[in-house]
């Protein structure tokens, strides 16, 4: 059976990196990368035959070269010692999230979807179903299941469930606790706050002041508020698909307003704005300290992000405007963007219709906006 099994291997191009040496360290591995050379092929970490889990214990550098795709099966993890690097420059198979515990360095160099490391380049941790429960006369929630996935990729569920706050160590007379379903396998998540629901993927924090930052590898579920040995608020922090928990890490980026035409001095101007694909919400800010060169042309805010290339009319909600010289309408103002315009037009509304655009002329040296919209663009 054995030699069977050695010609398969050679015909799949697998290899067994115990061939070149017979401990489970790094001086096995670097036999096995010298023998190896240039040849293509998967190399692959065995089990022990007796162990659980066997631990491959990573003690000098190693570098597997790019011909080289390394297989790491369940059972298998690699224990990385403290100043110590291992680098992948080509696939790595991780069959297992749990392949790996370690105070050195791993460097995935190759961003493939095998490496499970990678899925969180590209993955959002989201909520199937379940995930939350409801209020409880006790410090004991009632009974909820979860389904999950993780920004590894790994799918987690979660059968019914009763998470007991106060046997876990939060305060049921007055807390608020942030629970989590993670992949992680410990008592707690290193380098926060949470600890572990024995026996199950669920995490709480319970001594963070404000909201915590999502741990790796995890979904927020909800935010617990604890009064008088109940639980007396929920709050539902699942995202339900991939394209919501993207949107955690979209960050918002910054632009200047600018009002045309005249000659304006602002006290203060500011705008940000988040961009999703071709869709941009934006919003800003303007309070003016003088102006002059007033004409009685249309005002309009230009220096819009993307400008150049607005594709659809958008529409935008001033939701404070101050000291607007009075006109023909009620003072309630909107904002539409023309493809092509490349600025927010400002009109007034009046009872049963449009009074028209705002003219430069009716702004005043004190004159507040504050304005929020979306817009589509072709790039």
């Amino acid at each position: 059976m054995i030699p069977a099994l050695t010609l398969i291997e050679d015909q799949i191009s697998f290899y067994n990196v115990r061939r070149s040496g017979t401990g489970y360290n790094s001086a096995t591995l670097l036999s096995a990368i010298s023998d190896l050379g240039n040849t293509e092929c998967v190399a692959y970490l065995p089990k022990g035959m007796e162990d659980e889990v066997t631990i491959w214990t990573i003690d000098q550098n190693v570098t597997f070269p790019e011909n080289i795709s390394v297989l790491i099966p369940c059972g298998v993890m690699l224990n990385v010692l403290a100043g110590i690097i291992i680098t992948f420059e080509g696939p790595c198979f991780n069959q297992c999230p749990n392949w790996h515990t370690s105070t050195g360095q791993i460097n995935l160099n190759s961003k493939t979807a095998i490496n499970s490391q990678s899925y969180k380049d590209f993955f959002n941790a989201f909520i199937v179903a379940g995930g939350t429960h409801g209020l409880s006369p006790t410090c004991y929630s009632p009974n909820f299941f979860t389904e999950a996935y993780v920004a590894n990729g790994e799918y987690i569920r979660e059968d019914f469930f009763s998470i007991r706050y106060g046997d876990l160590g939060a305060n049921c007379l007055n807390d608020v606790v942030w629970v989590v379903i993670s992949n992680h396998d410990a008592s707690t998540i290193p380098g926060t706050n949470f600890i572990r629901v024995p026996n199950t993927h669920y995490y709480i924090d319970f001594t963070s002041t404000t909201i915590p930052a999502l741990p790796s590898d995890s979904a927020f579920l909800m935010e617990v508020y604890l009064q008088d040995d109940q639980i007396t608020r929920v709050n539902d922090l699942r995202a339900f698909d991939a394209a919501q928990g993207l949107l955690e890490r979209i960050d918002p980026a910054t632009w200047i307003p600018e009002l045309y035409p005249g000659s304006f001095t602002y006290l203060g101007r500011s705008g940000t704005y988040l961009r999703y694909g071709k869709l941009l919400y934006v919003s800003g800010s303007v309070t003016l300290s003088g102006a002059a060169d007033l004409t009685g042309d249309p005002l309009v805010i230009r220096n819009l992000p993307f400008s150049d290339y607005i594709a659809s009319i958008g529409g935008f909600t001033f939701h404070l405007s101050r000291s607007i010289r009075p006109g023909a309408g009620l003072g309630v103002y909107t904002g539409i963007i023309y493809p092509g315009s490349k600025e927010i037009n400002i009109v007034e509304n009046i009872a049963g219709g449009l009074s028209g655009f705002i003219l430069s002329n009716r702004m005043l040296p004190n004159t507040d906006l504050y304005f929020t919209g979306t817009y589509i663009v072709n790039i």
